[in-house]
C-alpha cells in the first residue's frame, strides 16, 4: 500500500511540474510535505536522507553557482572565440567543438555544456557556413558522454560517489577509459558526419 500510493504521490508531483502552473519548489515541497504528513517515510528516514545527501547536495549548489559565476566572466565567450580560431575547416571546427564540450562537461558538469555551451555552439556555426548537425551533435551527446569521469561531471556521479568506497583521484582513474572511449566515438562520428556532409 505504502508503495503504490509513493507512486501515486510521485506522479501527481511529477504531472503538476509538467503542467507548469505551479514553481517547481511549490509543489516539489508540498509532495515531500504530504508523504511526511501521511507517513509514507518517516522524520527520522528524512534526517538519515539528508545526512547522507547533504554534501552531495551543498557540492552540487556550488557547482551551479560556478557555473553562473563562468557565464557572468564570459568564460564561455572566450571558449566561442577559442573554438573560432581553431575551426579553420568544418572538420576542425566539429574537433574544436568536442574538446571545449569535453572540457566543460569534465570540470563544470554536465547541465552547463547542455545549457551554457550549447548557445555559444549555435553562435558559432550560424555564422559559418557550416552544418550546423556535427557541432551540435558533439555538443549535445558528448554532455552525456565525457559526463562518466569525475563525480562532479553528473549528478548521478555525485549521487554513487559515496556509494563507491573510491576516492576522487581513485574514480576517476576507473572512469577514464569507458569515458575516453565514449567520448571518442562521438566525437569520431562527429568528424564523420562533417565529412559526409562536406
Amino acid at each position: 500500500m505504502g508503495t503504490a500510493a509513493s507512486v501515486v504521490v510521485l506522479v501527481a508531483v511529477l504531472a503538476l511540474v509538467a503542467w507548469g502552473r505551479f514553481p517547481d519548489l511549490l509543489v516539489a515541497g508540498a509532495g515531500a510535505l504530504l508523504v511526511l504528513v501521511v507517513g509514507l517515510v518517516s522524520l527520522d528516514e528524512v534526517g538519515d536522507t539528508l545526512d547522507r545527501l547533504a554534501p552531495t547536495l551543498a557540492f552540487l549548489a556550488a557547482v551551479f553557482v560556478l557555473a553562473e559565476v563562468a557565464r557572468e566572466a564570459g568564460l564561455f565567450r572566450v571558449a566561442g572565440a577559442w573554438m573560432a580560431a581553431r575551426g579553420r575547416t568544418p572538420q576542425l571546427l566539429v574537433v574544436a567543438v568536442s574538446a571545449g564540450a569535453v572540457v566543460v562537461t569534465v570540470l563544470v558538469g554536465l547541465d552547463a555544456t547542455a545549457v551554457l555551451f550549447t548557445p555559444v555552439v549555435i553562435q558559432l556555426v550560424a555564422r559559418r557556413d557550416v552544418s550546423p548537425d556535427p557541432p551540435l551533435l558533439a555538443t549535445t551527446q558528448l554532455a552525456n558522454a565525457s559526463s562518466s569521469l569525475l563525480p562532479v561531471s553528473n549528478l548521478t556521479n555525485l549521487l554513487v560517489f559515496s556509494a563507491t568506497g573510491l576516492t576522487f583521484g581513485g574514480f576517476a582513474l576507473r572512469m577514464a577509459l569507458p569515458t575516453l572511449a565514449a567520448s571518442s566515438v562521438v566525437a569520431g562520428t562527429a568528424v564523420w558526419s562533417e565529412r559526409r556532409a562536406g
